[in-house]
């Protein structure tokens, strides 16, 4: 596809998502990440090399066999940078923030209304629903997809220089038949080192978006919310062993903390002990 037939498709495409920094339409198959912040004409060079370098480690992590997807290119748009790549299948896991909610859930026309109290309600509600789709989706995908989102943590953070340290459920998406996909990867300049237990708890960190969630929208699903989020922790863990992590049980008083608060001490406890005995009894 040339560029100039990507700059007419952007200028086409949906808004779908904002965070703090940049904003993501999509169109024909692309999405294009935009700065929010104008570039300033001193610091073009610097950001296209910078660009050149991600395309590069991107495409160095989908042929160790990472599912994330390929960037095609960037350009200025008005003086925002905006970076192109192709869009992943499924969705995001999770719909958390206020800001990307707002892009999701409602139109150009209702979300450009002032504070409208019809169409905040109208938004949280379509949240809410959206939410727990995902959340039944998540708790009964393959637990060969939950093995390959683990895999594919380590192989970037171990392998492809990626930090992990942006993972959260807004950039993870999950198609029903491809499994996991890490978006918009971040690669730092310095090495970081991560043990087995650092690549599980920044991949974990998801779960902590969406009770985190639960805890602000109580639900009348409660009880089987923490059905679904013990299938999902159950799947987590058994992917660790799957994987042959190495992880000490004194690493995981924190998040021993975070799957009580997911889905109640008598599961949770349940949860936990069933993960010890696989562990065990694989190690024998």
């Amino acid at each position: 596809m040339l560029v100039d037939d990507i700059k007419k498709y952007y200028s086409q495409s949906k808004s779908v998502a904002t965070g703090t920094q940049k904003t993501c339409k999509v169109n024909k198959g692309l999405a294009y990440l935009t700065d929010l912040k104008p570039l300033p004409p001193s610091n073009y060079d610097r950001t296209i090399n910078q660009f050149t370098r991600k395309q590069s480690k991107t495409q160095h992590a989908i042929d160790l066999g990472v599912n994330t997807p390929k960037l095609v290119c960037a350009f200025l748009s008005n003086g925002h940078m905006v970076e192109v790549q192709e869009q992943a299948p499924g969705d995001i896991l999770f719909s958390y923030s206020q800001d990307s909610a707002k892009y999701k859930f409602l139109n150009d026309v209702q979300r450009n209304l002032p504070e409208n109290r019809f169409f905040n309600s109208l938004m949280k509600e379509k949240q809410k629903e959206f939410n727990y789709k995902q959340l039944r989706i998540l708790a009964n995908a393959p637990q060969e997809h939950y093995n390959k989102l683990f895999a594919d943590a380590k192989v970037l953070a171990c392998q492809a220089g990626c930090s992990l340290g942006d993972i959260h459920c807004e950039n993870l998406n999950y198609d029903t038949e491809k499994g996991f996909y890490f978006l918009d990867l971040y690669f730092p300049t310095f090495i970081e080192m991560y043990s087995d237990f650092d690549v599980f708890d920044e991949t974990f960190v998801f779960l902590r978006d969406i009770v985190m969630y639960y805890e602000d929208t109580p639900s009348v699903f409660e009880n089987e919310i923490k059905q679904h989020m013990g299938s999902i922790i159950k799947k987590c863990l058994n992917a660790t062993i799957n994987n042959n992590f190495n992880i000490e049980e004194s690493s995981f008083s924190e998040n021993r903390f975070l799957i009580l608060r997911c889905c109640g001490q008598e599961l949770g406890n349940s949860i936990l002990q069933e993960y010890y005995a696989k562990k065990f009894n694989k190690q024998q």
